[in-house]
């Protein structure tokens, strides 16, 4: 009986959806919401910034927050008629979407809704990783001559591999 039931899963329509929703998550989703975490870690990171620990609790709000109080606040954001996006895309002449609705738009509003509920902690995760490079490197590279990419190509991101390695499993699962 037990594969019966898998083979009564593969030839299920709704099955094989499903999983292409998840791989677009996978493949899109994912590295959007490391290469984003990753960029506000950096830009929290640095040194010039004003009122950096504004911004870190800025950004790290919507993991803290509920869940049902994010969801409200995006299903107003996404509202047809009288949702905020739908309203700032009616200034270049886009018409009123149904994001929650149309399954076309849904898959881009639950990718958008869920990394923005997960930025906050990758950022975190991140940003502890951004304070454990030495400094003597970063210094070393720059007097070397080393530009701000390659200092991150060359010193940073080595360093930090294995967090976004972590950062990147964690945000699939």
């Amino acid at each position: 009986i037990g594969f019966e039931n898998y083979t009564r899963l593969f030839g299920n329509p709704l099955f094989w959806k499903a999983m292409g929703n998840t791989l677009w998550f996978v493949l899109l989703g994912v590295p959007l919401v490391v290469a984003l975490s990753l960029g506000a870690a950096l830009l929290v990171n640095a040194k010039t910034l004003k009122w950096r620990p504004v911004w870190r609790v800025a950004l790290f709000a919507p993991f803290v927050t509920t869940l049902v109080a994010t969801a409200v606040v995006w299903r107003y954001l996404l509202h047809t008629r009288y949702g905020l996006v739908n309203y700032v895309l009616g200034w270049f002449g886009i018409g009123p979407i149904d994001w929650l609705g149309d399954p076309h738009a849904s898959l881009p509003a639950i990718l958008l809704f869920v990394g923005w509920k997960t930025f906050g902690y990758n950022m975190v995760i991140f940003l502890a990783a951004l304070q454990t490079v030495p400094s003597e490197l970063e210094e070393a590279a720059r007097i070397d001559g080393a530009g701000a990419w390659m200092r991150f190509r060359h010193v940073t991101f080595p360093a930090i591999a294995p967090t976004v390695l972590l950062v990147s499993i964690l945000t699939v699962a």
